[in-house]
């Protein structure tokens, strides 16, 4: 099968690319779903930490466990797939092709240089506008006071509650946070991707590339793509979760769970903490907020899922999604 050079984009069967991912996204989802639904309680927990973020986190899956089985790590699991899917395919056909346009020998060197990241942002900001109710109704789905609720239970609660601005809550955090993800990932996968084949002597694009070699370049790359834009944007990401949590709880879920001092007193069997989340109305009042409740350390709640989710299983999906690339090349290329 021929290998796909980076700028080839006429030779992508995009309907075979788009059939290839949707599957894969579910492999994926599979293995990651855990690490966001853990990454999203710990963020929207307010309560003070006290031990180390190991700690409060093997506490968080014992906790987890003890009240929710193992269904509480795959809470919202098909809605989130589904309905999250589309945006993760229309974000990565658009690189394909803002990638291509940017590679054209009609633009400056420097153009062509950083087009992993201008493409990396344009992407991100064509998904943005599909990911992000799906991503809301999702996120509001994990909490405790939401379990047993379905997707459309929760969206109608969103319509009653905020009307269809609900659904859009976060929209500029998440846009910010994805551009910039996407931007640093790319950039930094797509030369160390480079580097690696270049010290190996052989060039992208060679038909005399070994198997192994083309394996192992895109995991690693994966790998340290996933965890720079993973610890860049930790900080926007707890701000923009919280915001879109933050009126998830009504007054009267909120009187289920405080006691007579109107402190939420009970641990994760109703919400631990998390009935409190503050509704946020902008990014900097979340960020003030933040600051002066919890301090610098309220930046990097879930920073181990978060890195867990980015850094290892960010190395698979990028050899995945090398595979996909290369099987989806139009048969007529194909030698």
């Amino acid at each position: 099968m021929a290998v796909i050079p980076q700028s080839e984009w006429e030779q992508l069967n995009t309907v075979k690319f788009a059939a290839l991912t949707t599957v894969t996204s579910l492999a994926r989802n599979s293995v990651m779903h855990p690490l966001w639904v853990m990454k999203t309680l710990e963020q929207v927990d307010v309560r003070k930490q006290t031990g180390s973020m190991l700690a409060e986190q093997i506490k968080l899956v014992r906790d987890t466990f003890a009240n929710s089985g193992v269904q509480g790590f795959y809470r919202g699991f098909w809605f989130s797939t589904i309905a999250l899917t589309p945006s993760y395919l229309v974000y990565l056909l658009s690189y394909q092709r803002w990638k291509y346009e940017l590679n054209s020998d009609s633009l400056p060197g420097g153009v062509r240089a950083a087009s992993p990241f201008i493409a990396g942002i344009l992407a991100r900001m064509v998904s943005v506008p599909l990911h992000v109710p799906a991503d809301v109704v999702s996120q509001r789905m994990l909490l405790p006071s939401n379990r047993g609720h379905g997707c459309a239970a929760v969206a109608r609660e969103i319509w009653a509650q905020e009307g269809c601005r609900g659904f859009f809550r976060g929209s500029v955090a998440t846009s910010v946070e994805f551009g910039l993800a996407a931007a640093v990932f790319w950039l930094v996968y797509e030369n160390a991707k480079a580097y690696s084949y270049e010290l190996s002597a052989r060039p992208l694009g060679t038909k005399d590339r070994e198997v192994d070699t083309f394996k192992v370049v895109p995991f690693f790359a994966g790998m340290l793509g996933g965890l720079s834009s993973g610890l860049v944007t930790l900080p926007i990401n707890v701000v923009k979760t919280r915001m879109q949590v933050g009126a998830a709880s009504s007054q009267a879920k909120l009187a289920k769970c405080r006691g007579a001092s109107g402190i939420c007193t009970s641990h994760l069997s109703c919400c631990p903490g998390i009935c409190h989340v503050n509704h946020y109305n902008t990014f900097t009042a979340g960020v003030s907020h933040i600051y002066r409740t919890e301090g610098t350390r309220g930046f990097v709640r879930g920073c181990l899922p978060k890195l867990l989710s980015r850094g290892p299983v960010f190395a698979v999906t990028s050899l995945i999604y090398e595979v996909t690339v290369e099987a989806s090349v139009s048969s007529k290329y194909c030698t």
